[in-house]
């Protein structure tokens, strides 16, 4: 949501706004259109499983195909950004596109994160520039449910583990409450605290997980 309008991608092939006050909704962008008002038009039909409103810089960012693209309302330009499959040097494929994104988390600090089952991308809209976390390249890492970031390590809630960005090495953790029950905080894994501590949940609770902090070695 940007400025009282909801902005939407919508399955085969619409990109759509709906002004809240008028009641109104707008197709910015739609592969049965002929005339071609965007760079989308009169084309396959195209996914949009990425679409953040970056309201400190006035407008949507989104990922379609191979790129991630913006939208300003203020004059309706739309402009690519990047390419994502360029970020990933690696030797492995299929790389991360609209077709394979499964996951992407809330907007953190000028931060987002995009993913298919093994791979994730960081975009850090304050420079339009991204940067590959994981690949199949350094292993195999779950990716397929809520992920967050916190000092140098990436967390998944499925299994509930962490990856060090610079080993490349994972942890698997135990259930909070030393149950029979494994823990899968697919639900959603937030920062609080100052980045002490973690909000973890499932399906049927909700975690508040401190957060280690070790004394440098003497």
């Amino acid at each position: 949501m940007l400025d009282g309008k909801i902005y939407a991608g919508v399955s085969e092939g619409y990109l759509i706004a709906y002004d809240l006050a008028e009641k109104r909704c707008d197709v910015i962008a739609s592969s049965r259109r002929k005339q071609k008002l965007s760079p989308f038009d009169d084309r396959k039909p195209f996914r949009v499983p990425m679409l953040i409103a970056d309201s400190a810089r006035k407008r949507i960012v989104f990922v379609i195909d191979e790129h991630l693209w913006q939208l300003t309302p203020a004059d309706g330009r739309f402009t690519q950004l990047l390419n994502i499959v360029a970020v990933d040097q690696g030797r492995s494929g299929p790389k991360l596109t609209s077709e394979s994104i499964i996951r992407t988390s809330p907007l953190r600090s000028d931060r987002v994160l995009i993913s298919d089952m093994t791979r994730s991308i960081e975009i850090d809209l304050s420079r339009d520039q991204a940067k590959l976390l994981h690949s199949p390249d350094h292993g195999v890492f779950p990716m397929t449910s809520s992920q967050l970031v916190v000092d140098g390590f990436l967390w998944s809630g499925s299994p509930f583990a962490r990856l060090s960005l610079d080993k490349h090495e994972h942890t698997t953790f135990p259930p909070p409450d030393n149950g029979p029950e494994n823990f899968y905080p697919h639900i959603g894994l937030e920062l609080l605290a100052n980045g002490k501590q973690i909000l973890a949940a499932d399906s049927r609770t909700i975690w508040r997980l401190e957060l280690e902090t070790r004394s440098p070695p003497r």
